[in-house]
């Protein structure tokens, strides 16, 4: 038995969705990133880190709350700049992840920008630093994992729709909810025997996941199930084109998990679910009533068809016509059956989708207590207090001096300068 510095996989009470497109990331490499929510102590963080006891040999990294952008994207090294006036850079965080995942633990609490830069890189697959006049690149590619508090009110909708994936944790039921305390206790008091059952599931799971991406490059999505995908994003607001190909990649990930050569309705259902539930912004679905006709300003019929006839381009004047003409009610059964039975399935499946989230809403509706003050948000402040966050070249008199911008700006010409007292020189 190894040493345990995390819980493993299957130990996890509950939430099956969650493990799922946890699996599901794991199948598809085109699923680069997602996100956890969920109230305070329903697993969120057990969950992402437990990837590294379901797969070992990739390397898993936990980004530490108010690491550097330095640290966590890579800069210049500062000891070699000093040293020899070279400009090498160094690796950060993102880049020693290559092949692996990073746990980000409280995206909320990270600098916005910062976020955004380290979804793009989990997209690209690879770090670009322009800096202080360096100019580099190195591969990244990872599975970005990060967890908040509640969704709600809490992150940008653009960075919500970087996410490829986003899942909510509950709280178990009560059997489930007491076994996962009965194991937590044993697994911090230090015995770690009752895992055994656990790591055997974890290496099942992993043998299954293998399988699945062998069978993942034969998945098909059917076109009717593009065609739904595409009225969901519509109706729902879903805004550009990240949320549509995610959802096609998250149902092919669920078939070839099932072990399916087809995409299902039911995959449709899950993907949309994991992956158009955060990024909509229509959130209510019933239609609004159409209102009643008004009843014509001119009581008398021959006088109202006779001012709509004047205006020969009136669209008023062609339905009034087309009223008075004879209807053959055949022609309208003929109208009526061209709906296509396809047609009626797509219609179906998008009100299925629809149904699962006028439901998820409910859930949100009942754990949410209120909206936080705005002034709990705010990220910016003129004093010199606070979390340093960046640099730029200031505008006038400067005084408040970024020390690690400006030590990595001299450092190239510190050997011209001759050695001296001491290898750096500050005026």
């Amino acid at each position: 038995m190894t040493d345990h510095d995390v819980l493993p996989f299957s130990v996890i009470a509950g939430n099956r969705k969650a493990k799922k497109a946890l699996l599901c990331l794991l199948v598809n490499p085109n699923l680069r990133s997602m996100l956890v929510t969920g109230d305070s102590g329903t697993g969120k963080t057990a969950l992402v880190r437990s990837l590294a006891s379901l797969n070992p040999d990739v390397p898993l990294i936990n980004v530490p709350i108010g690491v550097t952008e330095d640290r966590l994207f890579g800069s210049i090294n500062i000891e070699k700049a000093i040293a020899t006036g070279q400009m090498e850079p160094e690796i950060g965080l993102l880049g020693e992840a290559d092949g692996g995942a990073v746990c980000i633990d409280g995206i909320d609490l990270m600098e916005k920008l910062t976020a955004l830069q380290a979804l793009e890189t989990a997209s690209k697959g690879k770090v670009i630093i322009e800096r202080e006049g360096l100019s580099v690149e190195y591969p990244a590619r990872i599975k970005l994992l990060a967890t908040v508090t509640s969704l709600r009110d809490r992150l940008d909708p653009h960075l919500k729709d970087r996410f490829d994936m986003c899942v909510k944790m509950h709280r178990p039921d009560e059997e489930e909810y007491l076994q996962s305390v009965r194991n937590n206790l044993r697994f911090y008091d230090g015995d770690t025997s009752f895992l055994e059952h656990y790591e055997k599931l974890d290496r099942q799971l992993l043998a299954h996941v293998e399988k699945a991406r062998i069978l993942l490059p034969q998945v098909k999505l059917l076109k009717k199930h593009r065609k739904a995908i595409a009225e969901v994003c519509e109706k729902y607001g879903v805004p550009g084109m990240r949320g549509l190909v995610s959802c096609g990649q998250c149902a092919v990930a669920l078939a070839a998990l099932a072990g399916r050569k087809r995409t299902n309705d039911d995959d449709i259902l899950l993907a949309s679910e994991y992956t158009l539930n955060h990024r909509r912004t229509v959130f209510e679905t019933e239609e609004k009533k159409e209102p009643e006709p008004q009843p014509l300003a001119y009581p008398n019929r021959d006088m109202a068809l006779f001012i709509h006839d004047e205006r020969k381009g009136n669209t008023e004047s062609r339905i009034v016509d087309k009223i008075n003409e004879d209807v053959n009610p055949d022609e309208i059964t003929d109208l009526l059956e061209t709906k296509t039975e396809s047609d009626d399935e797509d219609t179906e499946l998008v009100a299925k989708v629809s149904a699962r989230f006028d439901t998820i809403d409910l859930m949100e509706e009942a754990d949410y207590f209120g909206k936080e003050s705005d002034s709990k948000h705010s990220r910016y402040v003129e004093s010199p207090g606070g979390k340093y966050t960046g640099f730029r070249i200031p505008k006038g008199e400067c005084n408040d001096i970024a020390v690690d911008a400006t030590i990595r700006a001299a450092a190239p010409y510190q050997k011209s300068r001759g050695r001296g007292k001491g290898m750096v020189k500050i005026s």
